[in-house]
């Protein structure tokens, strides 16, 4: 093995960022001048000389990094999902005022959507600052 070989056993299992995305390093294999690596995403192959290029490109993800993402992706879709309601019941309420009852419970329903993303932010604050 070489030193780019021994340094990419290393990331084996853990997740690195590679051209801004994060891709899960599964295996590698070696096969003359051609070093292919299997990730979660799609097999990346190098020549020689780019896996070394390659290794210095990656900066490894700290699973709590990978968790705030993951959240932070789940809270966007979330918050697009909110809005696409609140705007539909805007659209109701102007069609039909007999729909303001509904619309106000509603309203309490993603207010509460709203405490409970607040708090989980300020959960995750207190975890990374450990």
């Amino acid at each position: 093995m070489t030193k780019a070989t021994d340094k990419l056993q290393g990331l084996i299992g853990k997740t690195v960022m590679y051209n801004t995305r994060n891709y899960k390093l599964l295996y590698f294999e070696t096969e003359g001048d051609i070093t292919r690596v299997g990730t979660d995403k799609k097999m990346l192959k190098f020549k020689n000389g780019q896996l070394e290029e390659f290794l210095k490109e990656l900066s490894e993800v700290e699973e709590t990094n990978l968790q705030i993402y993951k959240e932070t992706s789940k809270g966007i879709t979330l918050v697009s999902q909110m809005q696409d309601v609140i705007m539909d019941n805007i659209k109701k309420v102007q069609a039909n005022p007999d729909y303001v009852p509904q619309a106000k419970e509603i309203n309490k329903n993603v207010n509460s959507m709203i405490d409970l993303a607040k708090t989980q932010i300020e959960m995750l604050k207190i975890m990374h600052e450990k």
